[in-house]
């Protein structure tokens, strides 16, 4: 397969990779490797540390589930669980079990983990590769967006996020990772 990135040293990104049949973004440097499925709440599926070969994302058994070609194993709001594969999740508006608020039913953990987010590559340099991804909630009024980076050299990966209430009214949500 051809690299879709543009460089092959350094900081590198790309947007326009596909996992299991979901847009799938990439950032590396030297020492990581961050995948994330766009098409599936932004989720963080593989943290590589490549001095080690160690991902220190886990990987459920039965693999990665795309939420667009699967059914879910019961008819409620949010199926969490049943695309459930490991990794790290972006949880909101709810952190728990699935309950209803002021009216609005809310499935387990939320809709933004399981439903796809817009991304851009904000910065695309040797020294340091940015995307800015973005979603809204479609259970509740909230724009959530967060900009993932990485640096020349450094194992780390830089995570600066937003929310915003869009109503004019306050709300009770919650917010997390997973």
């Amino acid at each position: 397969m051809m690299s879709v990135f543009r460089r092959n040293f350094a900081c590198r990104v790309s947007i326009d990779f596909q996992y299991c049949g979901m847009r799938t973004a990439v950032l590396e440097n030297e020492r990581l490797r961050v995948s994330l499925l766009l098409d599936k709440g932004a989720e963080i599926f593989e943290f590589l540390y490549k001095p080690a070969d160690v991902d220190f994302m886990y990987l459920a058994p039965w693999g990665v589930k795309n939420p667009r070609l699967d059914v879910p194993s019961a008819a409620a709001p949010g199926a969490f669980l049943d695309y459930y594969s490991g990794g790290w999740q972006e949880i909101l508006p709810n952190g728990g079990a699935p309950s209803t608020v002021r009216g609005a039913a809310y499935g387990q953990h939320g809709d933004i983990s399981l439903i796809p987010w817009t991304a851009a590559v904000v910065e695309d340099s040797p020294d340091r590769v940015a995307v800015l991804l973005s979603v809204r909630s479609s259970r509740a009024p909230l724009y959530l967006e967060k900009e993932l980076s990485l640096e020349r050299g450094r194992p780390v990966l830089w995570i600066k996020e937003k929310l915003v209430n869009e109503s004019p009214t306050p709300i009770e949500f919650m917010w997390g990772h997973h």
